[in-house]
């Protein structure tokens, strides 16, 4: 097996997963996702195209599923719903995803971003909490005044299916 294949299959491999938990601690600790990492995201998607492999048909039906979830997301986020970071890695991750495991990832995705919220509201009222509110990242989560940083959801719900979803082992082949 040539090493240069190897290494850019287990670099396509890690990118889903490196950015999905980069893109939970930067909106954990900021209440921010970068740009930068829903296009590394994309362009990883399209590494992971070439490497796996994949025919017309089913990289269209993927590219359709990130369009779908972008537009949905876009309504989310005209009604204060999602972030426009939170929109742009869904519809980024979505590709990775496919149609077949996004009811999974939605489901996993919202269960966590609910407990997230509930935990959060519930912190947030606890008086005794309220010495670490000048702390940088407790402070913010502790905050009224902030969301929910719902990267965290997304990444617990990317990472639900991800070995499944992409087919991690196909990038493991080399013809």
């Amino acid at each position: 097996m040539d090493p240069i294949v190897t290494g850019l299959h287990l670099l396509t491999l890690l990118v889903f997963p490196v950015v999905l938990i980069w893109a939970a601690v930067g909106d954990l600790a900021a209440y921010r996702i970068p740009n930068r990492l829903s296009l590394i995201l994309a362009g990883g998607f399209v590494l992971a195209v070439v490497v796996a492999g994949l025919g017309w048909e089913e990289i269209l039906w993927r590219i359709g599923a990130g369009l779908a979830l972008f537009a949905v997301g876009t309504l989310l986020f005209s009604f204060g719903g999602l972030g426009g970071g939170d929109v742009k890695i869904i519809a980024a991750a979505a590709p990775w995803i496919g149609w077949a495991h996004m009811p999974r990832f939605l489901l996993v995705m919202t269960l966590v971003g609910g407990g997230l919220s509930l935990a959060l509201l519930i912190a947030r009222n606890i008086k005794a909490l309220s010495q670490f509110r000048s702390t940088p990242v407790v402070g913010n989560l502790l905050s009224a005044d902030e969301g929910v940083p719902y990267g965290v959801a997304i990444a617990a719900g990317g990472l639900s299916v991800f070995a499944k979803a992409f087919n991690a082992s196909a990038l493991f082949t080399v013809s």
